[in-house]
């Protein structure tokens, strides 16, 4: 509550990054937004593909493209960290606000439908601002979400991540299970065995659930959940498989 109320006085108020993309009104500065800034952000509206207006921010140049889908209930924040440290090994990032999170409007659905078209918007926008191949890295809720659209997505992604995704939102619509058998594109799982929303036997039900010949898991110890998998005492193996993966299928 205490950040979305910090949004909206810095959207009145406050002065705003470099923007592009849509048109829209001035997004503030992460820094200002999510109390601190890893790398120099380029803050943009963007559209969904079916039109609904969403806020995101860029950093890096160049061909390989990574987007990054938060967690929840969270916002672009939470991810902003992990996805500057990509930034920095080589990648053009855009990290983004699902519809209904952040500062991201609702849009006309919700669901696997909303989903989709977030991704498919988000992955255009990536590419618009000179990215060539797109790889999708969520965690949690993102990485379920980065799951359950690839099959739609087909060969408009690059490869998947999932980092503690879980099988099966049915509230959000988000069935990654069901979907898995469906991705064509590499795929990397990534979770902790002890993880209550993807411990051990989920994330290997999920691979073996994979059809894809680039399907791959690396499991971890202990309860980290999502992006904190990328900040534990284990980060250094994470980023190296993290890394390798982004390299592997953005070349």
């Amino acid at each position: 509550m205490k950040r979305l109320l910090l949004v909206a006085l810095l959207m009145l108020l406050a002065g705003c990054g470099e923007q592009s993309g849509l048109e829209g009104p001035p997004l503030p500065e992460l820094d200002k937004r999510c109390g601190s800034a890893h790398g120099d952000w380029n803050t943009l509206w963007f559209e969904a593909a079916d039109g609904t207006k969403l806020d995101g921010a860029e950093l890096g140049a160049g061909p390989r493209g990574v987007l990054f889908l938060h967690e929840s209930p969270d916002d672009l924040c939470g991810s902003e960290p992990y996805a500057a440290e990509v930034a920095g090994r080589g990648f053009h990032v855009l990290i983004i606000d699902l519809r209904a999170f952040g500062l991201s409007h609702r849009g006309p659905r919700g669901g696997i439908r909303g989903a989709v078209a977030d991704v498919r918007g988000a992955v255009d926008e990536l590419k618009r601002l000179g990215a060539e191949r797109v790889a999708v890295v969520g965690a949690s809720y993102g990485g379920a979400a980065a799951v359950a659209t690839a099959p739609e997505l087909g060969s408009e992604i690059d490869g998947v991540v999932s980092i503690s995704g879980e099988l099966d939102l049915g509230s959000a619509q988000l069935h990654a299970l069901a979907a898995v058998p469906r991705i064509t594109v590499p795929l990397l799982i990534m979770g902790s065995r002890n993880d209550h929303y993807l411990d051990q036997e989920d994330a290997r039900t999920m691979l073996r659930a994979a059809t894809s010949s680039r399907a791959q898991l690396v499991e971890f110890d202990g309860s980290a959940h999502g992006w904190n998998i990328l900040a534990s005492s284990q980060k250094q193996r994470a980023y190296e498989f993290l890394i390798g993966f982004l390299r592997s299928v953005t070349e």
